[in-house]
């Protein structure tokens, strides 16, 4: 087998050399195609997936959701902006006005003078006096009276500051209205605030009274452009980056999705402070410092969209949490309205807080459900495990290997293993590099590898010309040899950890190159290890039942019927990519698998020790499924050992495959003879119930 590697290796060099260690976009381009990776999985699911965004706007169901959000703020924003622009008067026919304090901090009703420190009260309609209708005035203690012969309309009313002391100028008042001799209503205050459904809440909080002589100071409790720009502003963004959603889902461009989030929040939150500032430069602290505050959370939002989607549910329960205990603390502590709380502000915590809650519920029912799903096989691989434990001979064994594999993770170190790119050692001779470059010249046909993996030759040529240095591919250096003298070798192709695989055409193509390069080391190992390996015919006829047989009694064979790993479908990769990995295609490590079956925990742990103990293997990680410490809940009770290795065989640098990262499984024959199509369908269920 090792003689048909070197000829199969010696037949493809020249055309994969090229192609392992340049990045390509034909399935790269899938990746964007978030429905396909997303059609079988759970529809509350996908809320908790790396690609959370774009996995739920693949969904009917999402999508239904976004356009009915759409559609409210439409109907909302477009109550508001008229209801902020149209005119609305009140019409009474007596008005009453009541100092509460004055800016030396005297209450109005303690003091002895019999007026109010005012020169003149009026009312306001669209900014002009009002004129029209005989008006009486009648003053007592800290109130000023005005009464009409008939009912006036007004959306605002003045008051005219004293020539006096300036200390006593009313900055806390209340304005009340009825006609005839009924109930006197509120009808305007010294501080107010607007609702999100554009209605006023009046309160006794200051008002800015300037402290100029006989000035006229209008006061209108109605939206201004804060008001504005806060609600109405932030309901058009809203129903804006919905309609868009929703189209883009329906169009199947549901890729979009995180950016138009980040973009639909942070525009959110760049309104929301712009009203507030709008409050703090007309005198409203108080607002101005609650929108302020108000407006983290949707820029908490967007920070957490473009860093972690996978737990953006659970945030958003938390932020929704914030939002009303927002609401609450500023109601209680500083409008002092506990029992009339806003309701439009509360009611988006509200949403956010029982919309994150709901759906964090549905996901642990979606997972109870993937649980019952293999139940079934979890029973059978745990009788196993037990019957294994029971035994104390094989227990000891298990322990011992454990500790073996806690000995080499210990000196290994824990981490993810990445996909990551080539390099070639330097040339840091400034003479040596002109000779490489007069040689490249030379030799047209020669190709050149930048620093990245994935550079195009133009932009590696001219990333060696700014840094003096030239990275050779080792194969096709031959020529270079004879035609420079006394030139030294080519130095050894190394891991170049800085740079991470970004292309799954060039991922896939190292991974067909790797298959045949694993499956002879696969072979070597089993034959010092006593291996077995699964078949797939056995006298002719195919398996009925899981079958496997020892490796030495089958490399005599000329062409043995081994059920060989297969290389991982494209289509299942852009899941894992898009439900599990951020579409980072660095952490695909397991496209490349092969497998070994052992009849005793004693041959496994040979196994692994021949394994580890290969010179041309670097073990970059080890998963021990057959540990009792291990939760098999995880794997639905199924155990084994996985390896992640680089193979740095002459081979493997000769193709400039050394870099990639395959998986390697060492299974146990009592779990391995478990294995079957139905329990892998049931468990690809379970795989889509949990969206991984």
């Amino acid at each position: 087998s090792c003689r048909c590697v070197s000829v199969t290796v010696a037949m493809m060099a020249p055309a994969y050399k090229i192609n392992c260690t340049t990045a390509g976009d034909e399935l790269h381009s899938q990746i964007q195609v978030v429905n396909d990776a997303m059609q079988h999985a759970n529809r509350i699911g996908v809320a908790f997936t790396s690609k959370a965004a774009a996995a739920m706007l693949s969904k009917r169901m999402w999508q239904s959701g976004l356009f009915l959000v759409a559609s409210l703020a439409l109907v909302w924003s477009v109550l508001n902006t008229i209801r902020a622009f149209e005119p609305s008067y009140l019409s009474y026919q007596e008005y009453r006005f009541t100092v509460l304090e004055q800016r030396s901090g005297t209450s109005g009703r303690d003091r002895a003078e019999p007026t109010a420190h005012i020169s003149a009260l009026g009312l306001l309609r669209d900014g002009c006096r009002v004129t029209s209708g005989a008006a009486s005035e009648t003053r007592a203690g800290a109130q000023v009276t005005v009464r009409y012969d008939k009912e006036v309309p007004m959306n605002g009313f003045y008051f005219v500051t004293h020539g006096g002391e300036p200390d006593k100028d009313p900055v806390r008042f209340w304005l009340h209205a009825r006609t005839g001799n009924g109930e006197w209503e509120t009808v305007s205050a010294s501080s107010w605030r607007i609702r999100a459904t554009g209605f006023v809440d009046f309160n006794d909080g200051r008002f800015p009274t300037p402290r100029a002589r006989n000035q006229r100071v209008d006061v209108y409790p109605r939206a201004g452009w804060p008001w504005v720009v806060a609600f109405p502003g932030v309901q058009f963004v809203v129903l804006t980056i919905s309609f868009t959603l929703v189209a883009c889902g329906a169009l199947g461009r549901a890729r979009h999705a995180e950016w138009l989030l980040i973009a639909g929040f942070t525009a959110v939150a760049i309104l929301q402070v712009l009203g507030a500032s709008g409050e703090i430069g007309q005198g409203r602290r108080e607002e101005g410092a609650y929108w302020l505050l108000f407006a983290l959370a949707p820029l908490a939002m967007a920070l957490m969209i473009a860093v972690d989607e996978k737990h953006i549910i659970a945030r958003m329960t938390a932020v929704g949490a914030y939002l009303c205990l927002l609401e609450l603390v500023f109601a209680a502590a500083v409008w002092q309205e506990l029992s009339e709380l806003t309701m439009s502000p509360p009611l988006t915590g509200l949403l956010f807080f029982l919309a994150g809650g709901s759906l964090l519920g549905a996901h642990a029912m979606a997972l109870w459900r993937a649980k019952r799903l293999i139940q079934e096989d979890k029973a059978k691989y745990d009788k196993v495990w037990e019957r294994e434990l029971a035994d104390p001979q094989t227990k000891q064994e298990i322990d011992k290997f454990a500790e073996s594999v806690k000995q080499v993770t210990k000196r290994i170190g824990k981490g993810w293993a990445r996909q990551m790119g080539l390099k070639e050692a330097e040339f840091l001779s400034v003479s040596l590099l002109s000779r490489y470059d007069k040689a490249y010249a030379q030799n047209a046909d020669t190709k050149y590898i930048g620093w990245t993996p994935h550079l195009s030759r133009q932009k590696a040529y001219k990333s060696f010309r700014i840094k003096k240095r030239f990275l050779l591919m080792r194969a096709l250096t031959s020529n270079w040899k004879t035609s420079l003298p006394n030139m030294p070798d080519c130095p050894s192709v190394y891991v170049d950890v800085q740079t991470k695989i970004v292309s799954l055409d060039q991922l896939y193509m190292q991974a067909h190159c790797m298959d045949v390069v694993l499956k002879a080391k696969v072979q070597e190992w089993a034959l010092k290890a006593d291996g077995w390996f699964p078949l797939t015919r056995q006298n002719g006829k195919p398996c009925a039942v899981p079958t496997f047989a020892k490796w030495s009694d089958l490399k005599q064979q000329h062409n043995p019927a081994v059920k060989w790993g297969k290389v991982k479908s494209v289509s299942r990769s852009i899941e894992k990519l898009l439900r599990v990995y951020q579409a980072d295609v660095s952490k695909l490590v397991d496209v490349c698998r092969q497998s070994i079956v052992f009849n005793s925990m004693t041959d496994l742990a040979r196994g692994f020790d021949v394994v580890v103990g290969d010179p041309h293997v670097d073990v970059l990680r080890v998963v021990n499924r057959l540990d009792v410490e291990y939760d098999a809940r995880e794997s639905a009770g199924y155990r084994d050992v996985k390896l992640n290795i680089r193979i740095n065989a002459k081979e493997a640098v000769e193709l400039y495959i050394n870099s990639h990262v395959c998986e390697l499984q060492l299974i146990h024959m009592d779990f391995a003879t478990l294995k079957h199509d139905a329990g892998h369908q049931r468990y690809k269920l379970f795989r889509d119930e949990r969206c991984e």
